[in-house]
């Protein structure tokens, strides 16, 4: 039997969360998504002390990972409550993406993370993935991974609902849609002109995923831990530039 060892913090002392066994590490608190997108991005091995990362809502095991190896002037971890996030090495700046985003200048960053950020954000979802593939330079990464549902249908609604509705609907007061396992991917791949699903299988072992409390996928489908890796080619660069302003930078000066 695999004994189970945290890749973030080697902690080996898990906890349920939410009904899920072992999903919680009782040393970082990192969960099993968290985890997932540390081991691939060890994989992947395209974090250097010169990227530019932008983090949005960075856990702090992998955010103290990424402060360990990235430049303290290139790594921004970004968020619209910093407060929640004292016990990070590196404190984020306070970000509105439906806000912020737009005034970030083109082809600027390396790498974007976004782990379970964009059901949070009441505006347009192909936006935002547009204004994030705009931020990226040619050959830059955005990972991102989102809460699915078993459904294959996205199920969203901007208007203002009781916060009860909306824990009914989406699972938290704060989410404002629940997507679907075909129809998430499909936006993806329209808006980005690529497929993006990490296929497991292709990168990790099973014995590598449950050394590290990670849950095999076994439903067929992308779920909930499903990465999601977009990197930018030469190509592609024009369709998303358009804006040369930016705040960030200046912040780090």
């Amino acid at each position: 039997m695999t004994v189970p060892i945290c890749p973030i913090c080697s902690g080996m002392e898990f906890r349920e969360f939410r009904g899920r066994k072992n999903a919680w590490c009782a040393s970082c608190h990192s969960l099993e998504r968290t985890r997932y997108i540390w081991l691939y991005l060890k994989k992947l091995n395209i974090l250097n002390r010169g990227s530019v990362v932008f983090h949005f809502g960075p856990e702090k095991g992998v955010s103290d990972k990424i402060a360990e190896i990235v430049d303290a002037h290139n790594y921004y971890p970004l968020d619209l409550f910093p407060q929640t996030y004292t016990a990070n090495k590196v404190l984020p700046y306070t970000f509105d993406i439906c806000n912020d985003i737009a005034h970030e200048p083109d082809s600027s960053v390396d790498i974007i993370i976004a782990n379970h950020i964009l059901e949070h954000l009441p505006v347009s979802v192909d936006w935002v993935i547009a204004e994030f593939a705009r931020l990226l330079k040619p050959a830059g990464s955005m990972i991102l991974s989102v809460p699915m549902a078993s459904n294959p249908a996205t199920v969203e609604d901007l208007s203002e609902l009781p916060k009860e509705e909306r824990i009914r609907r989406f699972g938290q007061e704060d989410h404002w849609r629940v997507f679907g396992w075909q129809e998430f991917p499909a936006m993806l791949e329209r808006v980005l002109a690529t497929e993006t699903i990490v296929r497991r299988d292709e990168h990790f072992t099973h014995e590598d995923l449950s050394r590290a409390a990670i849950p095999v996928e076994t439903v067929g489908h992308p779920t909930s831990n499903t990465l999601f890796h977009f990197v930018k080619s030469e190509r592609s660069s024009k369709r998303f530039e358009w804006r040369t302003g930016g705040r960030l930078a200046k912040l780090r000066a």
